[in-house]
This record gives structure tokens, sequence and C-alpha cells, in this order.
């Protein structure tokens, strides 16, 4: 350990790495963090390795070393001379680079759209003889340039009408504890149960690209969560792909987890923090697919089982679609538009919350026929005069 003070902050982060968490920096990456077309959001990302452990023994009266790549230091899985990429904010990416003396790699996006004309305002109060490593401030001499954070509500002291969006990402863990915003507005907004379900079929679900997954998470009133980078479900979604071509080189032999975890079937970030979001019979339709492609058939009987009544029916009117049958596939329909009112949160699975939220059965259909007889009066007196407002009500 060095008697000498830290020159910065990241000199101490660079004693915690290599003598705590055995593991040191290797490189700093600079990325496009933003979801959003058109905008531009700098992430940062540094490259850990693990230190490999020395061991030193007698051999024939000579001291030995030796490189012991199997000690992973209680993490496990991560052992000697392994790496793996830590998302973090921008000037932390930085800073570590300095202290490492490691190059940083930056996307080209970065640096050919990144670049605006700033000016240094030194820091007068630190003399020219200190020891710290103090970096000038630089300053964008567009003033009317502001920060918001991307996906979240538009900040109402702020008239710019272009302004840097930061993402909402796995970096800065711990805003929400000292955001109050957000928490008084999910609080504030007096709904038991989540009122939107933009992902009506697995048809619909299939057809987003990622980048229209993060913008349906981030508009959803009941995703309070971090969205991952781009970079981490391009990775995913390449090591999904590579798992599939291998297994088909296998034979097709099935390397899923033979229990019923939904986790071990799903390959993308975003449809992690996607499916327990949307209607439960699209959820359940993309886990049986997934199990059927990982062979887990296991899984893919206790879904099958699992399924509530209005999966059932929206099922039942699909099959009579594909045969030709639209008056049965309009009753099925309507079966299905039946068990979805019923429920308090189309969203959750059948009998996950109190029943007694959910509406009555009988009573909604005694509603629904007094509802249409009213229709049907209506029409023998006024002709199609109020039809317009009908499919309003519907």
């Amino acid at each position: 350990e060095s008697n000498q003070p830290f020159s910065s902050p990241f000199g101490l982060m660079k004693e915690i790495l290599e003598d705590q968490l055995k593991a040191k920096v290797i490189g700093a990456i600079l990325e496009n963090t933003s979801w959003l077309r058109g905008n531009l959001a700098v992430g940062g990302a540094i490259v850990l390795q693990r230190i490999t452990a020395q061991k030193q023994f007698t051999l024939n009266g000579e001291q030995v070393q030796l490189s012991d790549e199997t000690q992973d230091y209680g993490n496990r899985g991560i052992q000697g001379g392994e790496t793996i990429v830590v998302d973090c904010d921008v000037d932390e990416a930085i800073g570590l680079a300095l202290a490492y003396q490691v190059p940083i790699l930056a996307e080209s996006i970065i640096v050919n759209d990144g670049a605006t004309s700033v000016v240094a305002k030194p820091n007068d109060k630190i003399s020219s003889e200190s020891v710290l490593d103090v970096l000038d401030t630089w300053e964008p001499t567009n003033k009317d340039l502001s920060l918001e954070m991307e996906g979240q509500a538009s900040n109402q002291q702020s008239v710019d009408p272009n302004p840097i969006s930061i993402p909402r990402t796995t970096m800065s863990l711990f805003d929400s504890f000292f955001d109050s915003s957000s928490s008084s507005s999910s609080s504030s907004s007096g709904e038991l149960f989540a009122t939107d379900n933009p992902i009506q079929s697995l048809a619909e679900l299939d057809a987003l690209s990622d980048a229209e997954k993060a913008k349906t998470l981030m508009s959803m009133s009941n995703f309070d969560g971090k969205l991952p980078r781009p970079r981490v479900v391009r990775n995913s979604v390449e090591r999904q792909q590579q798992q599939q071509q291998q297994q088909k080189e296998e034979g097709g032999q099935n390397t899923a987890s033979s229990s019923s975890s939904y986790s071990s079937i799903i390959s993308n970030p975003l449809d992690e923090l996607l499916l327990p979001l949307i209607d439960e019979s699209v959820r359940r339709q993309y886990r049986i697919r997934e199990a059927k492609r990982n062979e887990d058939w296991d899984l893919v009987r206790q879904l099958e089982t699992e399924k509530s009544r209005r999966q059932e029916a929206l099922e039942m009117a699909d099959l009579a679609r594909q045969v030709g049958d639209e008056d049965e596939a309009a009753k099925w329909q309507d079966e299905a538009d039946l068990y979805g009112a019923l429920r308090a949160d189309v969203t959750q699975d059948e009998g996950s919350y109190n029943r007694f939220l959910d509406r009555d059965a009988w009573y909604e259909r005694e509603q629904r026929k007094r509802i249409e007889r009213l229709k049907k009066n209506r029409r023998k007196l006024f002709g199609t005069l109020f039809d317009d407002e009908d499919d309003d009500d519907e």
C-alpha cells in the first residue's frame, strides 16, 4: 500500500478494486445509451479483469510461485483472468481510465455527432504545487443546453425545446431513493391496478423492435424500473442465437433447466421487463412457445393446464377465424371480452390476487343483456340515429 495521498477519488477506487475486489480496470467505454432515434445520451462502462491469484510453496528447498486461475475469491464463476463489463457514469469511466492509464473506446456516433463547442474554466482554488490531480471544468458555449431524464416527465423549469436526454438505465441504481417525484407521481395516481394494456396479442409483441419495446416500457404506468442499455440487449440476443445454433449442431439436445423457472427461457432483457406487465394471455403464449423451443415439455404441460378462461376463449376465437367461421369467432371473442371485463387486472395471472376484487360473472352477463335490449329498443324507435354513440360506449 502506498503512503502517498491519492491524487483523485479514482486513485482510492483503484486501491479498493485491487485490494478488496481483486480486480483491475483494463479498458473504458463510452457508448450511446439512448433508445430513442436521433437522441445521443452518453454513458460509461469499464472492463474489469479478475486478478489471478498467486500461490507460493517450497519445492526441493526452493520457493516456487504459480498462478491459480481457479481462485474466484468467493465470486462464483469469475476466476482469474476473466473479464466483465460494468456499467457506470461517464465521469467514472474517464476517471478510472486516467487512473489506470488505459485507453478509452468510444462509439463512432459519439465522436461524429456528439461534438460541441466548450470552454475551459480553470479551478483557481487549487495551486499549481498541489498533489491533487484536478481537471479543468468544461462548459458548453451553447447556454441553451439542458439536461433531462429520458423516459420521465419533462422538466417543468426547462424551456429548451431540444434538450440533451440522459436515459434511465442500469446506472444510478440509488436515484429512486432520493427522487421524490417518482414516488409522489406513482402514489398520487390512486390506481390499485395498471390501467394500460398496450399489447393485445403475441403477434403484436413479435412485431415490436427492441427500440419499440423500450418506448412501450417508458410509456406504461406500471413500469418504474431501469432500462437495460442497447449494448446489453444486443449481446444477450447474440448469445441466445449462438446457444440455439449450438443446440442444433449437437442434435437438438435439451439444455434448458427442468425446473419451471420462467426466467430460464427468456433471452431478451427487455422481454424480462415487459412480460410481467402485459396481458397475461399474451405472456403465457410467449412462455409456452419459448418452452417448446427449449423442449421443456414439463413446463409446457404446466403452462397449458394453467390457462385462464379468457385465454381459452381467445384461442377458440383464433381457431374459428382460421377456418373462416366468423360467427363462431365473434361468439368466442365476446366471451373473451366478458372474462376480460370481469378481471380487475388482466396483466396479472388468474388467481394471483384476491378474487373478490373481480366482478361477478352472472352480474356482468345480466348487465350486458340489459344493455343489448336497450340498444335494440333504441334502434326500433330511432333507427340508426344513435349508432355512433353505441360504438363509443363499446
